[in-house]
């Protein structure tokens, strides 16, 4: 490894930058922050914003089970549709909290829409599927037509 001696920059690298450049920086600051006026803002609550259930599906030999936690969602703001094939469960949560204290009402109020989408086989019996929601987990049943069970194909070794 050789050691260089050090130099000094020369007197123009040491120059502010180009206009050009700098309106180009200010250009770009400018366009991100009309796109997104609360880019570098923190939400009050944070993760809300984007807030979505958490799903899961089950496949056995009758029928999909999809269950959703859906926490302070009520039944009458959840929505189950099932389109070509695609469950969707959407719908809107609203959180208040009222919180008296030293004689000062407090009040905080959170609402969020949310959707989830999840794509099944296309051998749903749509006439027998059943929707549940208790303590705060949406249960989705889809009985599967008759006869359509999946074949099992054996694999062999080559």
């Amino acid at each position: 490894m050789n050691l260089l001696p050090w130099r000094a920059k020369k007197r123009e690298d040491l120059a502010p930058a180009p206009v050009e450049r700098l309106q180009d920086e200010m250009s770009h600051v400018i366009d991100r922050f009309f796109r997104d006026p609360w880019a570098g803002f923190e939400p009050v609550w944070p993760g809300f914003e984007n807030w979505g259930p958490a799903v899961d599906v089950k496949e056995d030999d009758q029928a999909y089970t999809v269950r959703a936690e859906l926490p302070g969602v009520d039944a009458k703001d959840i929505h189950v549709e099932l389109h070509d094939g695609v469950l969707t469960v959407s719908g809107e949560k609203k959180q208040e909290a009222t919180k008296d204290e030293g004689g000062m009402r407090r009040t905080e109020c959170r609402y969020g829409r949310f959707a989830r989408s999840v794509p099944l086989a296309e051998d749903v019996d749509e006439g027998k599927i059943a929707a549940e929601h208790k303590n705060g987990v949406l249960t989705v049943k889809l009985p599967k037509l008759p006869g359509t069970s999946a074949k099992r194909i054996e694999v062999r070794n080559g």
